[in-house]
């Protein structure tokens, strides 16, 4: 696992199962970022519990614990990596006006700078990465 303060190595934690486990979680990924100095500004920061909110919470529903989160730097974006041990691959797809739940996915897409999902032994792990650079060429980030 990494340390803290050592930011060329990825931070990796362990959510338990259980939704109230996911605002620590996206909390803690918060933490790291600020606490390793990435250069993000406040609104950049919410994006970044936001997103890491909506991959968390994926995995507490559907991948079955246990569930690893991992934050680092790749030198321009910050990455987030959750893993858990459903093989299923995750897709955005839109929900409908009176669904509760179901746009997780669909706001990771409009907001990461990049993500995406790789199998690994026991599930998958999906990723996203957020950067301080210009906004997307589809208009600005609004978090």
């Amino acid at each position: 696992m990494g340390r803290l303060e050592d930011v060329s190595s990825p931070y990796t934690f362990r959510v338990p199962e259980g939704r109230e486990t996911v605002r620590r979680a996206r909390r803690r990924v918060v933490g790291v970022a600020r606490a390793r100095r990435y250069p993000l500004d406040e609104e950049l920061m919410c994006c970044l519990e936001l997103l890491a909110s909506e991959l968390i919470m994926n995995a507490v529903q559907h991948g079955g614990a246990p569930n690893e989160v991992s934050v680092s730097w790749t030198g321009a974006r910050v990455r987030v990596e959750v893993s858990d041990i459903d093989r299923t691959d995750p897709r955005p797809e839109p929900a409908g006006p009176e669904d509760e739940h179901g746009r997780g996915l669909v706001i990771v897409d409009a907001l990461a700078d990049a993500w995406g999902r790789r199998r690994h032994r026991l599930g998958k792990i999906t990723w996203f990465e957020l950067g301080p650079a210009a906004p997307r060429a589809t208009g600005a980030r609004a978090c």
